[in-house]
């Protein structure tokens, strides 16, 4: 059975999960028990998949589970097995629970888990999927948070200081005990009291003004930020003390705010002793030691004259120990000499009276007190005096580590996804070679062939075969196209040509196909002919389009226009059918590799679904882009835009074969070294039909055992052979020290691989040519008319 779409997703998501998770079908049966799920209740996937035994994992009796009772649609009976434990889980009919399990583990689990149907296709469902989460550790953390609150509040009824909280209307809703040492009132009397009647009214207004200070900025400020008052309060005596208050806010689960915990303590005595600078100094040092990143000043020679506390936590380094370091000594050496640098430009710019407001931010790779090291991000500002001028540096360093982390992930996310593509092209150029050799048999033996005498249906059959073999070739080399682009090995030419023949190439070579369909063909060139491209680039993707364009046209015609935007040095060159168009919501794909609008089994329409993907990609290696304009039923327009230069009159390169030397090769000695027995088989019977003497190797040893014994005009060389290769047995005949008779004999390469770079490849390791697969007749007389014989 074929698997659907969901099905197959719903199985990659549990094979994959780290989440332990299984899934039943319809009838009740376990389909998948993942790894985790295994770990997590000690039974194997094998001992369970097929049955209906999923109970066994967590009940010491057989009774349906959360996902039974969704699959049989008897959620009714939900309350009967989880009453007060369950609810309505987000994804579309499913519930979620919290339980515990006494039979798992030694001592029992507390699991939360969730269980929703899996539909198909048509909305039906046809199983159901549960994902667990093992809580146990969170229950013990909750009762711990109930036995810290206890403690707390115990420490509360003995503290010294007096621990109070209040509501939103400054309402007290607790005080501890010790206000009646510090106040003189019971905390009883103290909570039946209005705040006011505590504070002399210039306090009492201090605390309101702070109070709705602090409450208009409060979704700015971080959860647990505590805030310091000075205050006198009124004793039962009638005396006022001075205290100091610190309170924060109490927030609901939800993040609002629920009121007010302040603690006061007695600073009377110390109040006597302060004055204007210690006041300004501790709300300094209440701001910077309540915030997590670590506040820093410098001086101008970079020596440090404050940190804060938070430095420890980051570094491990107490801001005592972290004012007598060098900035050398933490930082790694390449982050201290970006600082350095950066340090160097502000005072620069700073000393040329460039006043600058915005601050200096970098990240730095600092060395923590352990050895480690962590990354922050560090904003830095001049501190100025009356007059403007510097005179320090203030900064914040901020712990960015985990965001550094992500990114080192993220490059190396990429680098994997570009060594898949990689693997990915190698492979296709694999199989397209792997194809290309028996290929060569077919069109070798066919072209052989036909140059015997046959019949008028003998001849119709064998052209048959070579049309449909050289068709098969076309694909293998739309393969080769696409890995070479993927791999980064398509190269581009800059050579000087007549776009406008190029047009006319084309339409003298598929004008036959769309005059077959009975389609007009016409060609509109209205630009500059001479230009500087890849000629054989541009012919291939309008090649695609073209034949596209006459594929899908039954009726009509198709029209090619060319056109120049000298502004922008464009040419567009649209290519229009009246065919069957292209759905809207098919447009997006249709560039991609192997995908065809017609794409069902029995389509239409035949092809790879390459050739729109090689033109694409071709376009933007040219620095352009293709763009499409469709109606369905009405007809496509491909508009190919190109930024190619106007060349001049004499920058049209002529393209000539360079004539070869006409030599008799009959007589010849020809070595043929290849493994494959029909591609032997096929060079043995060309070259004897030229008149050559023909001898064969299997292996590169053979080769070398050969030519030992006697002297050939040349030697024919497959790259891929065993036990060496081609190119280690081309290095060893090169080899003046090696025992074969003529290190300069004329070695010809012969592979399948057709990439950008192997026939160079070739030429580097000692051969002299290079002969691609399929071996062409015409192709093979020309090397063979270059050897002397």
């Amino acid at each position: 059975m074929k698997m659907t779409e969901s099905r197959k997703k719903a199985y990659s998501i549990v094979e994959g999960s780290p989440i332990p998770t299984f899934v039943l079908d319809k009838a009740h049966r376990v389909i998948h028990w993942n790894k985790s799920l295994q770990e997590l209740t000690g039974i194997l996937a094998e001992k369970i998949i097929g049955t209906k035994e999923q109970w066994r994992a967590f009940y010491d009796h057989e009774r349906p589970i959360m996902a039974d009772l969704i699959l049989d649609g008897a959620v009714e009976k939900i309350e009967t097995y989880y009453a007060g434990k369950f609810r309505p889980a987000s994804l579309v009919g499913g519930y979620e629970a919290l339980d515990f399990f006494p039979r798992l583990g030694k001592t029992g689990k507390w699991l939360f888990f969730t269980a929703a149907p899996l539909f198909d296709e048509q909305g039906a469902v046809w199983g159901t999927v549960t994902t667990i989460q093992d809580v146990t550790d969170l229950k013990r953390i909750e009762t711990e948070l109930k036995d810290r609150e206890a403690r707390y509040r115990l420490l509360a009824e003995n503290a010294t200081d007096l621990i109070w909280t209040a509501d939103l209307q400054l309402r007290l809703t607790y005080m501890s005990p010790s206000v009646e040492r510090l106040l003189g009132y019971t905390a009883e009397e103290a909570m039946a009291m209005p705040l006011q009647s505590f504070l002399p009214s210039s306090s009492y207004q201090q605390a309101l003004s702070v109070l709705n200070d602090e409450l208009s900025k409060v979704t700015a400020v971080p959860i647990g930020r505590t805030t310091m008052l000075e205050l006198q309060i009124h004793r039962k005596d009638g005396t006022a003390i001075w205290t100091e208050t610190n309170a924060t806010w109490l927030r609901h689960d939800d993040g609002r705010i629920s009121g007010i915990l302040g603690v006061t303590r007695d600073i009377a005595e110390r109040k006597k002793i302060e004055d204007e600078l210690r006041k300004s100094e501790e709300k300094f040092r209440l701001l910077t030691e309540n915030v997590n990143d670590v506040i820093w000043i410098r001086d101008l020679d970079l020596k440090v004259t404050y940190v804060s506390r938070a430095v420890e936590k980051i570094m491990g380094y107490t801001p005592e120990e972290e004012m007598t370091h060098t900035t050398d000594q933490i930082m790694t050496p390449e982050s201290y000499q970006r600082i350095s640098q950066m340090l160097a430009e502000a005072m620069a710019r700073e000393k040329a009276g460039e006043v600058v407001q915005e601050p200096y931010i970098i990240d730095v790779e600092v060395i923590c007190k352990d050895g480690s090291t962590r990354w922050l991000e560090v904003s830095m500002n001049w501190l100025r005096n009356a007059e403007g001028r510097a005179e320090g540096i203030i900064g914040i360093s901020r712990d960015v580590s985990e965001r550094k982390q992500v990114e080192l992930e993220l490059r190396r996310a990429e680098e994997l996804a570009d060594q898949a593509n990689q693997a990915k092209s190698q492979f296709l150029a694999n199989v397209s070679h792997e194809i290309r050799t028996p290929m060569n048999g077919v069109l070798g033996m066919v072209e052989l062939l036909k140059t015997t005498r046959l019949d008028d249906e003998q001849l119709d059959y064998v052209n048959t075969i070579q049309g449909s073999a050289e068709s098969l070739l076309e694909i293998i080399n739309d393969i080769l196209d696409i890995s070479k682009i993927e791999a980064g090995r398509m190269k581009l030419r800059a050579e000087g040509f007549d776009l406008a023949d190029c047009l006319d190439e084309v339409k003298g070579i598929l004008e036959y196909s769309a005059a077959n369909k009975g389609l007009v063909f016409t060609v509109h060139y209205n630009a500059p002919r001479r230009v500087i491209g890849d000629k054989t680039r541009i012919r291939q993707i309008l090649m695609n389009l073209v034949g596209n364009a006459i594929k899908f046209t039954e009726k009509g015609g198709i029209t090619v226009r060319a056109d120049y935007q000298p502004q922008a040095g464009h040419f567009r060159i649209a290519v229009s059918d009246t065919g069957i168009g292209i759905p809207e919501n098919q447009q997006k794909i249709i560039f991609e590799s192997f995908r065809q609008v017609d794409g069902g089994v029995s389509r239409k329409y035949e092809g790879t679904g390459l050739g729109l993907t090689i033109a694409k990609n071709m376009t933007e290696l040219m620095g352009g882009h293709i763009e499409l304009e469709s109606r369905e039923g009405r007809g496509t327009t491909f508009t190919v835009v190109l930024p190619l230069p106007v060349g001049a009159e004499d920058d049209v390169t002529e393209e000539r074969m360079t004539p070869a030397v006409q030599s008799p090769v009959s007589g010849a000695y020809v070595m043929v070294a290849e493994d494959n027995p029909a591609s032997l088989k096929l060079m043995e019977t060309f070259l004897k039909k030229r008149g050559c003497h023909v001898d064969t190797a299997g292996s590169g040893q053979e080769v070398l055992d050969k030519l030992r014994r006697r002297r050939y005009h040349v030697v024919f060389m497959d790259i891929s052979m065993p036990a060496p290769d081609g190119y280690e047995t081309t290095r060893i005949i090169r080899d003046p020290d090696s025992p074969v008779l003529d290190h300069d004999v004329p070695i010809v390469a012969m592979t399948a691989y057709a990439l950008a770079g192997d026939r160079e490849k070739c030429l580097r390791a000692g051969m002299n040519d290079y002969l691609a697969k399929p071996i062409n007749s015409d192709r093979l007389d020309e090397i063979l008319a270059r050897i002397p014989t």
